[in-house]
């Protein structure tokens, strides 16, 4: 066949004719790509190439049978159908207006409704009070990252206080990395720390919470002088020094919470300053004097607070026959110090164990998310039991936990060999008939009703060290300060009333083509079933016309 009898065939032909299956092929490839995009969640090549012939057979409808596209945008219909997608438009369009309007009022005022059923999304009754009692300004420095993920969360929390104090409650956002000058004088050392200032003090704040935020709004109007002394001459950290295993860090945290710290040398003072809230001894590595114990056995008669922060007697080289301390609290309080050292095979240094199990019923812990993990590097496990002549037994708040052949208090402290960070007791084995099995307690603390006297001891100093201190998100910081806020009495400023979620959710079946046939019932059949419906209302109205 000739090109000119070819061409003569093509001018011929009624390209018109298949101009409707050019339709058709259209919108049946352009619900194809709706269905491949449903089904698949995302857009690719299954969803692209459908949507591309969808629109070549659409535009190429237009083409060859333009007259019917120009009759049909004249008829009657097309007017109608032009009227009614003006009039959607509008109508979303004040949607939207009205939408943006409210929005901005909100963020403008502070203002919303709180639709939840157990109202989850306000402030406590408890704090409400609280921000209602102010009689000074309270501003906050909340120094966020450009890239904190909590930053939203703390914000809306805080424009709910600000509405709620009647303008005697503000915030700002700094940088820590912009602003490390000021970072540093607010004693800021991780992002997402809020620092409350009342005048001259100043209150720290590391998990923005409600509980936290307004117990720092209590001891700001409720400073008082509390008195933090850590024992000296025994080899104890050094609170002041700058090297990784002094505890300068701990001590600048707790005088940022407006304690007063300082050292006591029992050798020297002889006995525990009355006004003293609490006493801290720190990694001993000699045993305490008979007048020194003494002394703080009359300390706690009349209602003190010791805390105890003790590494493996393998790592002091101390005599624990020779620890007296240790021998009274066995006695006294119920907590053992034993003589092993924590085996922790899930962990890469085995030597240094990390926990994430956080008891009930401890105020120390009871904020602290289960999943958050602190590490105790050389660690010794600790043993609970009812004092001699008492009721009560002390509460461990601090586990280390797992399979018994995977942690375990070890014994046979020849085994272990050179202990340092990081090493690796390669010939220490899980023996269940001398080794201490898991849980094991690393945090316990003890309260005699009595006196109302308080001890916390920890199987480990190392993770209070400044080299460690701030580890696992800062919880090792959180569980220290936490315990010298319970162990001062300082935890109960506040208690606030927790709310019960109500949760409604729908089971949704987990066989893939059971969510496929939902997802393309709801989706495209129901709307093509109205689509189908108009197309054979129309097609009779325009047969019987």
């Amino acid at each position: 066949m000739s090109f000119q009898k070819m061409k003569d065939n093509a001018q011929e032909f009624n390209w018109g004719s298949i101009a409707p299956w050019a339709l058709g092929i259209g919108v049946a490839c352009l619900a194809g790509a709706l269905v491949a995009f449903l089904i698949r969640g995302a857009a690719d090549v299954y969803t692209y190439i459908p949507l591309l012939l969808g629109v070549v057979g659409i535009l190429s409808f237009a083409f060859l049978d333009p007259e019917r596209v120009q009759t049909w945008l004249g008829s009657r219909q097309a007017k109608y159908g032009t009227n009614l997608l003006i009039t959607s438009l509008a109508l979303v369009a004040i949607v939207v207006v009205v939408n943006y309007i409210v929005y901005q009022a909100s963020t403008q005022t502070k203002l919303w409704v709180d639709l939840t059923e157990s109202k989850s999304n306000s402030l406590s009754d408890e704090t409400i009070r609280t921000l209602h009692t102010l009689t000074e300004p309270i501003k906050i420095r909340a120094w966020f990252g450009p890239e904190s993920t909590a930053w939203d969360g703390a914000k809306a929390l805080m424009d709910k206080y600000e509405a709620e104090s009647r303008g005697l409650f503000t915030y700002e956002k700094l940088d820590p990395d912009a602003n490390p000058v000021l970072a540093k004088e607010d004693g800021v050392s991780r992002d997402g720390t809020m620092v409350l200032t009342l005048g001259e003090q100043k209150q720290l704040v590391t998990n923005p919470a409600e509980s936290e935020i307004t117990t720092a709004i209590l001891k700001l109007q409720n400073p008082g002088e509390h008195l933090v002394y850590f024992l000296a001459g025994h080899g104890e950290a050094t609170i002041d020094g700058s090297d990784n295993t002094d505890i300068s860090t701990l001590v600048g945290t707790l005088r940022n919470k407006n304690y007063t710290v300082d050292t006591l040398n029992l050798t020297q003072e002889k006995k525990v300053p009355a006004a003293a809230s609490v006493l801290i001894i720190a990694g001993p590595k000699t045993p305490l004097l008979d007048f020194e114990l003494t002394a703080i056995q009359d300390y706690l008669k009349e209602g003190g607070a010791l805390i105890v922060l003790q590494n493996p007697y393998v790592v002091t080289e101390m005599d624990p026959e020779a620890d007296i301390l240790a021998a009274y609290l066995k006695k006294d309080w119920g907590i053992t110090l034993r003589n092993d050292i924590i085996i922790h095979l899930v962990n890469r240094y085995i030597l240094n164990p990390f926990a994430s199990t956080y008891p009930s019923g401890s105020p120390i812990t009871e904020r602290i998310p289960a999943n958050m993990i602190s590490v105790f590097p050389t660690a010794m496990s600790l043993e609970l039991a009812s004092p001699e002549g008492q009721a009560w037994t002390p509460v461990a708040f601090v586990q280390i936990d797992a399979a018994k052949d995977q942690v375990w208090g070890e014994t046979d402290l020849a085994s272990v060999g050179l202990i340092s960070f990081l090493s690796e007791a390669k010939t220490a084995s899980f023996d269940k008939e001398k080794d201490n099995v898991s849980p094991l307690n690393v945090g316990v603390s003890a309260e005699n009703p009595t006196n109302s006297s308080r001890v916390v001891v920890f199987g480990d100093e190392d993770f209070a060290e400044n080299q460690i201190i701030n580890q696992g998100a800062g919880t090792n910081s959180d569980l220290i300060v936490n315990a010298v806020d319970w162990a001062t009495q300082q935890e109960n400023l506040i208690s606030l009333t927790p709310k019960d979620s109500a949760y409604r959710f729908i089971s949704l079946p987990q066989d893939a083509w059971v969510l496929n046939a939902i997802v393309l019932t709801s989706a495209c059949l129901l709307p093509g079933s109205f689509l189908l419906l108009y197309g054979i209302v129309w097609y009779n109205r325009r047969k019987h016309r």
